[in-house]
């Protein structure tokens, strides 16, 4: 038997904990295990080996420790003289080194002591790497793994002496540009993908696919004379068809999304005869590059290269049309002054693909839900998701004001965890009124015995009753007996005036006091509809507070979020005619009347910012605004109150990502705090009221299947209480 110097195929799988596929990115940078598994196809003639050769695909780890593939060499016996040889599962307990968001692994046929072939890989489709080594590792030999080793910790220690800026980050790795030089004479079908004969058309012979991208944006440069057309493919959908529809000149940005491949077509600018001599050999360049957000920036030094580059990952992570929101969270609250605890997240992709994920890097995968918008989510104690509609989507009045208006509610849906996720049931609620979802993730609260609770954000001339719900721990929530009102509102007209406390436009937040155990609730918007209750049973009796001799009020009152602290409660207002700071001692029961203070008064800015989430640092002394744009407009300050000195801060400017009069700011599905790794995390929506707008992390601000829809953030400060802001994503 014989094995050639070439290898004919080498395909890299990878393999999640829970054995489903992945994908070479998904363990870049991993700390989850993982298994690989590699197939080689080969073509046997040149020399002999014995019986004892094996295949050995080793996937290099920070440690340099490698995890190791291992398969046995099988007969060549058909006629095209091929073979197979698959490789065992191995465990990857590390993070795999990933260079530009490739995995690097190395392929060796080995003899006993003998090395009969070795191969350094970076992609899952087996491309050597030696041709274009130089591009991305210093220009180390491609046959020599120590010295590819070498290289890295020698990138790793130039990358950590690094001042972490963003731009400092993506010099690491800068643009990089690819001639595209294998042109052949004809054309490629606009309308059906196949290749026909032109004199005026030279096509690309061949596919540039996402495996090759590396990271970042993708354009294509052209040369003075020339124009260009692309033809794209999906993996899974075949032709897609033309991009963009007509001839373009000088440079073309291609759409970078997961499973997309392209072809190329190029002609002349005066539609003349053209042959691929007539191409300069730079006449068409495919130029990569990273992502740049300099208004936003960071200070201190990584702790470790590991945590470097994971950081490059966030800011160079390409917008791939698969970017997830976060939807929910399994999230315990507690009555012993621990801050809320978090199991896992629920989240979805564009596609609405819907999938668990404890660390916000790998997924399990739920039965999916199409419309998945146009509910709200919450995860009881015992794991079961409820899916509730939200009515907030609905779009003028349909019926005449009055009770007649809550029929256009519709029954929730539930998905078990005992099924293992396998099915959405609709709960039945026949007549009797039904529940309808609550606003971003405040407005539903998970208690400490494990009760639910959740506060319809309603919306005026579309609800008559805006209620608060609960589902008790132990009940059965396939049942509709077991979903209780136990406060209920009238939903106000906007002409509403007179002053009646069972009058209110939506709930805001649910909340409980994690000292005390209290939970709270808030109302706006407009005038005494800006009210705040608390219970201190549960929920199943609220007593109205009081505040400096008020029960209602925008300035005190109106807010989405409160802030608990041993000793203080505080809430910026979600009013940005009264945008204001507040705290407040604690009472015997709920707030204490007599004790609440303005901190700081904010001036009526430029697009109407106000504040729609909030998150307190205490180890910093911080109040962090997570404000959005009421009015339009194409930039908002990002903001946060010092409580060590009393003042506003402006951390940066967050801009508009098309540079048009928008909400920007950060209205989301879900915003929360997890002080086990300090990162606020957001998740954005698919309706007008709920995408990413920013120009941050790369976001093109364009559709939700082409939107950056999760955001990290990371708060620090220097010891002259300067602040600072590091914003990523999460590349699910």
């Amino acid at each position: 038997m014989a094995l050639t110097n070439i290898i004919k195929t080498l395909v890299l799988d990878v393999y999640d904990h829970d054995q489903t596929q992945a994908t070479i990115k998904a363990i870049a940078l991993d700390s989850k295990t993982r298994y690989v598994q590699a197939t080689l196809t080969y073509m046997g003639a040149d020399y002999p080996v014995s019986e004892t050769a094996t295949v050995t695909l080793t996937v290099l780890r920070p440690d340099k420790v490698g995890a190791q593939v291992v398969g046995s060499v099988v007969d060549v016996d058909n006629a095209d003289r091929t073979g197979t040889i698959k490789g065992v599962f191995a465990e990857l307990t590390q993070a795999a080194l990933a260079v530009k968001g490739k995995c690097l692994c190395q392929f060796k046929i080995t003899d006993g002591e003998q090395i009969l072939r070795t191969e350094i890989f970076a992609v899952n489709n087996g491309q050597a790497l030696d041709a274009d080594i130089t591009d991305w590792a210093g220009g180390v030999d491609g046959h020599n793994l120590d010295e590819m080793a070498e290289s890295i910790d020698a990138l790793e220690t130039s990358v950590g002496t690094l001042q972490t800026d963003v731009t400092g980050l993506q010099a690491c790795y800068s643009e990089y540009t690819t001639p595209i030089t294998t042109w052949v004479q004809g054309t490629i079908g606009a309308s059906n993908g196949l290749n026909s004969d032109s004199n005026t058309r030279c096509r690309a012979n061949g596919y540039f696919t996402n495996h090759d991208l590396g990271f970042g944006t993708v354009k294509i440069t052209i040369a003075t004379g020339l124009r260009l057309a692309a033809r794209i493919w999906d993996s899974e959908m075949g032709y897609v068809g033309a991009y963009p529809s007509d001839w373009v000149s000088g440079e073309l940005e291609m759409p970078v999304q997961v499973g997309y491949s392209y072809r190329f077509v190029v002609s002349k600018s005066n539609n003349g005869a053209i042959t691929p001599s007539d191409i300069p050999a730079d006449g068409i360049q495919i130029v990569v590059s990273g992502y740049t957000d300099d208004k936003v920036k960071t200070t201190g030094k990584p702790a470790d290269a590991l945590a470097v580059r994971s950081e490059i990952k966030a800011y160079n992570s390409p917008y791939n049309g698969r970017t997830s929101t976060i939807l929910a969270a399994k999230e315990y609250s507690h009555a012993d002054g621990t801050h809320p605890t978090i199991d896992w997240y629920l989240l979805c992709d564009y596609a609405g693909d819907m999938f668990l994920s404890k660390d916000l890097k790998s997924r399990t995968y739920i039965t999916k839900k199409i419309d998945w918008n146009q509910y709200k989510y919450a995860v009881r104690a015992n794991g079961d998701i409820i899916a509730v509609y939200r009515t907030e989507f609905i779009t003028g009045g349909t019926q005449e004001y009055g009770p007649s208006l809550d029929s256009q509610r519709q029954n929730p849906l539930v998905c078990l965890a005992s099924e293992g996720y396998s099915t959405w049931h609709e709960v039945d609620f026949g007549a009797s009124k039904k529940p309808c979802g609550w606003v971003e993730n405040v407005g539903a609260c998970l208690l400490p015995n494990g009760d639910l609770l959740f506060a319809e954000y309603t919306r005026m001339l579309v609800m008559y009753t805006a209620n608060l719900w609960r589902i008790k721990a132990d009940a059965d929530v396939t049942q509709a007996s077991s979903w209780e009102i136990l406060k209920t509102f009238t939903v106000a007209e906007d002409d509403e005036t007179e002053y009646d406390e069972s009058v209110i436009e939506h709930f805001h937040c649910v909340q409980v006091d994690p000292y005390t155990g209290t939970v709270y609730f808030t109302t706006g918007d407009k005038g005494h509809k800006s009210q705040i209750w608390y219970s201190t049973d549960n929920g199943t009796s609220w007593t109205k507070q009081a505040l400096n001799g008020q029960t209602s009020g925008e300035e005190l009152f109106r807010l989405v979020t409160f802030s608990f602290t041993p000793n203080k409660v505080y809430w910026v207002s979600d009013d940005p005619e009264h945008h204001v700071v507040i705290s407040c001692d604690r009472g015997t029961v709920g707030l204490d009347s007599t004790s609440v203070q303005i901190l700081t008064t904010m001036s009526l800015l430029t697009g109407r910012p106000a504040t729609y989430g909030q998150v307190l640092l205490e180890d910093l002394g911080l109040i962090v605004m997570l404000d959005r744009l009421d009015g339009n407009a194409s930039e908002m300050p990002f903001r946060a109150y010092d409580l060590v000195d009393g003042t506003v801060k402006t951390i940066c400017t967050v801009k508009s990502a098309t540079g048009a009069d928008v909400h920007v700011g950060f209205r989301t599905e879900y915003t929360e705090f997890d002080p086990e790794d300090g990162v606020i995390k957001m998740g954005f929506g698919n309706n007008s009221n709920y995408l990413n707008r920013n120009a941050l992390c790369g976001n093109p601000a364009k559709t939700f299947a082409e939107n950056i829809n999760n955001l990290s953030l990371r708060i620090s400060m220097d010891a002259d209480r300067n602040v600072f802001a590091r914003f990523g994503t999460f590349y699910i």
